[in-house]
């Protein structure tokens, strides 16, 4: 039987991409990242490790496409207008990605391994409503790599927690992350509607 087929009673079924990824998460689940192997994934799936190759070249390759599929699930509506509050947008943004990186076992983890080698579509909605409401790209493109990088920083302590089976809620000091982040981003748009010229602000060194 060749290596591709899902040995089963009844009609074979193809070994796909779609296939993979659902056993894949099922197995980050049951096993988390640690524990996760691409043997152990071809022996849920029921195939020879090799069929498994002729999908994806590596355990990274298949992490990484993971790692946008979970991603990809936190896609936002771009604003079409400046008339847009991009405050509720990045709030509303953030709510998202967290829930989406808890949705699965060590998601954080995961998405702090791979997410840079990612143009995410929560990434780019983003940039662009930013964009959009005066800020520089420059700025733009930081404020959206720090307001990720808490999201995901702040998940991942949100796992640790879980797995020591701390269990009170963390919703209220996420909040508070969020509003201060959100309260210095707005000090940047104040500097950034009064020089549109492509300028970076950072601190002298």
């Amino acid at each position: 039987m060749c290596d591709n087929l899902i040995v089963m009673t009844g009609k074979p079924r193809l070994l796909n991409v779609d296939r993979i990824s659902e056993a894949a998460f099922d197995l980050l689940d049951e096993q988390g990242l640690e524990a996760f192997s691409l043997r152990h994934l071809a022996s849920r799936l029921n195939v020879h490790a090799s069929a498994l190759y002729r999908h994806f070249d590596s355990k990274d390759a298949l992490l990484l496409h993971l790692t946008k599929a979970m991603l990809a699930n936190s896609t936002i509506a771009m604003p079409k207008t400046l008339d847009a509050n991009w405050q509720d947008w990045i709030a509303y943004d953030a709510h998202r990605l967290r829930a989406n990186l808890l949705t699965h076992r060590d998601g954080p983890q995961l998405c702090m391994t791979y997410h840079q080698q990612v143009t995410s579509p929560h990434s780019t909605a983003l940039f662009k409503a930013l964009n959009l409401n005066g800020f520089t790209k420059h700025d733009a493109s930081y404020c959206v790599s720090t307001v990720v990088n808490y999201v995901i920083g702040f998940a991942l302590e949100e796992s640790y927690k879980q797995k020591a089976s701390q269990t009170e809620s963390t919703d209220l000091e996420f909040e508070y992350g969020l509003k201060i982040l959100i309260e210095g981003i707005k000090s940047i748009a104040s500097i950034t509607n009064e020089n549109r010229n492509n300028q970076l602000y950072l601190p002298k060194s």
